[in-house]
């Protein structure tokens, strides 16, 4: 394995971090590369995570981004409050 593939990481809450996390290290694994996860939104829910994705998006297009840019954007959000 080589230079590991960066991973920003958008969920609601730390549930979805200690499942997506593990699950995209593993996926990683089983595929045959190294992954570098950046959590970077993990807590306040739903609407926590939207703001700070749309945050994100906006310093990305005014190249602004704190860090290097990623290779992946993940951003977990489930439906549990909608029918």
């Amino acid at each position: 394995m080589s230079n590991p593939v960066t991973i920003d990481l958008f969920v609601e809450d730390w549930a979805h971090e200690a499942f997506l996390v593990p699950l995209t290290t593993r996926i990683g694994c089983e595929e045959n590369f190294e992954v570098a996860i950046h959590v970077r939104s993990a807590c306040g829910g739903h609407g926590t995570a939207i703001r700070e994705f749309c945050n994100y998006q906006q310093l990305v297009e005014k190249g602004v981004a704190p860090g290097p840019m990623p290779d992946l954007i993940v951003v977990g959000i489930d439906g549990n409050c909608v029918t």
